[in-house]
Protein backbone atom coordinates (compact mmCIF):
# COMPACT_ATOMS: atom_id res chain seq x y z
CA UNK A 1 0.00 0.00 0.00
CA UNK A 2 2.74 2.54 0.83
CA UNK A 3 4.58 1.87 -2.44
CA UNK A 4 1.34 2.30 -4.40
CA UNK A 5 0.58 5.57 -2.61
CA UNK A 6 4.06 6.84 -3.46
CA UNK A 7 3.76 5.75 -7.10
CA UNK A 8 0.50 7.61 -7.68
CA UNK A 9 1.31 10.71 -5.62
CA UNK A 10 1.91 13.83 -7.74
CA UNK A 11 5.62 14.53 -8.18
CA UNK A 12 5.98 17.96 -6.68
CA UNK A 13 9.03 17.45 -4.50
CA UNK A 14 11.47 15.84 -6.92
CA UNK A 15 13.07 17.19 -10.05
CA UNK A 16 13.86 16.59 -12.84
CA UNK A 17 11.91 15.63 -14.97
CA UNK A 18 9.76 18.69 -15.55
CA UNK A 19 6.97 19.45 -15.98
CA UNK A 20 5.94 18.42 -12.51
CA UNK A 21 2.32 18.06 -11.46
CA UNK A 22 0.70 21.41 -12.14
CA UNK A 23 3.80 22.61 -13.98
CA UNK A 24 2.24 22.40 -17.43
CA UNK A 25 0.02 25.48 -17.82
CA UNK A 26 -1.84 23.87 -20.72
CA UNK A 27 -2.76 20.86 -18.55
CA UNK A 28 -1.26 18.39 -21.01
CA UNK A 29 0.62 16.30 -18.47
CA UNK A 30 0.37 15.22 -14.87
CA UNK A 31 2.69 12.55 -13.49
CA UNK A 32 3.21 10.52 -10.35
CA UNK A 33 6.29 8.36 -9.97
CA UNK A 34 6.52 6.91 -13.47
CA UNK A 35 2.81 7.02 -14.31
CA UNK A 36 0.41 9.58 -15.68
CA UNK A 37 -2.25 10.80 -13.27
CA UNK A 38 -5.79 11.88 -14.19
CA UNK A 39 -6.03 15.29 -15.83
CA UNK A 40 -8.36 17.35 -17.96
CA UNK A 41 -8.80 15.48 -21.22
CA UNK A 42 -7.73 12.15 -19.71
CA UNK A 43 -9.71 11.50 -16.50
CA UNK A 44 -8.64 7.83 -16.56
CA UNK A 45 -10.69 5.82 -14.07
CA UNK A 46 -11.19 8.56 -11.48
CA UNK A 47 -9.26 10.58 -8.96
CA UNK A 48 -7.21 7.72 -7.48
CA UNK A 49 -6.30 6.08 -10.77
CA UNK A 50 -3.09 6.09 -12.78
CA UNK A 51 -1.80 4.76 -16.08
CA UNK A 52 0.01 5.79 -19.20
CA UNK A 53 -0.79 6.56 -22.81
CA UNK A 54 1.90 5.10 -25.01
CA UNK A 55 3.25 6.12 -28.38
CA UNK A 56 0.95 5.11 -31.16
CA UNK A 57 -2.29 4.97 -29.18
CA UNK A 58 -1.64 2.28 -26.57
CA UNK A 59 -3.23 3.01 -23.23
CA UNK A 60 -3.32 1.36 -19.81
CA UNK A 61 -5.15 2.51 -16.67
CA UNK A 62 -5.74 1.13 -13.18
CA UNK A 63 -7.77 2.21 -10.17
CA UNK A 64 -6.65 0.51 -6.95
CA UNK A 65 -9.79 1.68 -5.14
CA UNK A 66 -12.21 -0.13 -7.44
CA UNK A 67 -9.87 -2.92 -8.51
CA UNK A 68 -10.49 -2.02 -12.15
CA UNK A 69 -7.65 -2.18 -14.67
CA UNK A 70 -7.98 -1.81 -18.45
CA UNK A 71 -5.73 -1.71 -21.47
CA UNK A 72 -6.14 -0.69 -25.09
CA UNK A 73 -3.80 -1.72 -27.89
CA UNK A 74 -3.88 -1.14 -31.63
CA UNK A 75 -1.92 -2.34 -34.62
CA UNK A 76 -0.99 0.90 -36.35
CA UNK A 77 0.98 3.78 -34.87
CA UNK A 78 -0.64 7.20 -34.81
CA UNK A 79 1.50 9.91 -33.26
CA UNK A 80 0.63 13.58 -33.41
CA UNK A 81 1.05 15.09 -29.93
CA UNK A 82 -0.33 18.49 -30.95
CA UNK A 83 -3.58 16.85 -32.10
CA UNK A 84 -4.56 15.80 -28.58
CA UNK A 85 -5.88 12.39 -27.53
CA UNK A 86 -5.78 9.59 -30.07
CA UNK A 87 -9.22 9.63 -31.75
CA UNK A 88 -9.25 5.82 -31.84
CA UNK A 89 -9.62 5.61 -28.07
CA UNK A 90 -11.53 8.80 -27.23
CA UNK A 91 -14.99 7.14 -27.19
CA UNK A 92 -13.54 4.06 -25.48
CA UNK A 93 -11.99 6.08 -22.64
CA UNK A 94 -15.25 8.00 -22.13
CA UNK A 95 -17.17 4.72 -21.81
CA UNK A 96 -14.57 3.21 -19.46
CA UNK A 97 -14.54 6.37 -17.31
CA UNK A 98 -18.35 6.34 -17.08
CA UNK A 99 -18.31 2.66 -16.11
CA UNK A 100 -15.67 3.28 -13.44
CA UNK A 101 -17.70 6.17 -12.01
CA UNK A 102 -20.73 3.88 -11.70
CA UNK A 103 -18.84 1.27 -9.62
Amino acid sequence: PAALERAVAPRDDVSPPPPLDGGDPAGRSRFGLGFELPRKGLPMLGAGSFGHAGAGGRLGMADPGSGLAVGYVCTAMAWEPAAGPDPRWTDWTEAVTATAAAL
